[in-house]
This record gives structure tokens, C-alpha cells and sequence, in this order.
């Protein structure tokens, strides 16, 4: 959980040790990071593989993707109307996507822009970006078949609204 202070910019101390149940919590995690990021990086690949686009594409070409941890999937839809949308219709459907950063360039949306020294409209293609992006799920415990299904639901959505 990040506090309120670190959320308006105000963190002045950084800890630079950890309690030993949290170090050793820590570090259990720490050794299973390559194991959840090829998780994570094959569940976006099947993104990739099956989803169908017309009012939406992936951000970052295969190339890129090498890059990438795949912490985040990230697809960024055609306008703010059809995200709105979008949104909507995954719910209906059980299926949270994150829009943790949609309508703002400085993440989480709580955060002060004024305290992270970011003036609006100094960057016009990022604030419409944030608009219109969204996260995909491609948590640990996600298994191949729901992510079939949230790129069937991806795909009928497309031909609903095309």
C-alpha cells in the first residue's frame, strides 16, 4: 500500500532496511521472479496471438516486447468514448481491467500534480494516451483459458462496435 505522503510527492525518508519477517518474506519472493515473469510474458503472448483489433491495439511491437517484463499488458483503444465502453462491457462480463492509469499522466490518478511538478498540457500525446489505455489482466493465477476468453470477449466487443 503506498501512504497518503508518498502519494502527493511529500516522501522525504526512504527505508533502506526491511524488518526480518519482511526481508524474509522478501526474499522468498524475490528467488520466484523469473518464474512469474515468463508467467506473465506468456500470458501476454497469447494476447498478442489472439486478439482481433479493430478499435484497439497493443502498444509495443514485437521487438519491444523482448523489453518488457510483462508486469503490465497494456492496450490503448481508438478514443476516451470507446474505453468508456470497453470498461463497461468487461465488467458486465466479470472481468476487471485496470484503468489505474487512464486520465492521468502521473499514476495512481490520486497523486498531486502539482507536488510531481507536472503542468497540464505540457505533454498533449501522453495526456491522450492516458485517456484511452488499458491494462489486460496477466496476474500469477491466471490460467491460458481465461485468457481465451477474455480475448473471445475482446474480439465479439470489436465486432459489436465496429
Amino acid at each position: 500500500m503506498v501512504a497518503r505522503y508518498e502519494k502527493n510527492c511529500e516522501r522525504t525518508k526512504f527505508w533502506t532496511a526491511y524488518p526480518n519477517a519482511l526481508a524474509y518474506l522478501g526474499r522468498k519472493e524475490l528467488a520466484k521472479i523469473d518464474a512469474y515473469t515468463t508467467h506473465r510474458k506468456n500470458l501476454s503472448e497469447l494476447y498478442d496471438m489472439h486478439i482481433e483489433t479493430a478499435h484497439g491495439k497493443k502498444l509495443f511491437t514485437e521487438d519491444e516486447n523482448e523489453f518488457l517484463n510483462g508486469f503490465r499488458y497494456p492496450f490503448l483503444l481508438n478514443s476516451h468514448k470507446i474505453q468508456k465502453q470497453f470498461v463497461k462491457y468487461m465488467k458486465t462480463h466479470n472481468i476487471l481491467v485496470w484503468t489505474s492509469w487512464s486520465g492521468s499522466n502521473i499514476a495512481p490518478k490520486s497523486v498531486k500534480l502539482k507536488n510531481a511538478m507536472y503542468k497540464k498540457w505540457s505533454c498533449k500525446a501522453a495526456e491522450d494516451i492516458a485517456k484511452r489505455i488499458i491494462l489486460l489482466p496477466n496476474h500469477m493465477w491466471m490460467h491460458t483459458d481465461e485468457v481465451m476468453r477474455i480475448c473471445e470477449l475482446i474480439n465479439k466487443f470489436e465486432s459489436k462496435n465496429a
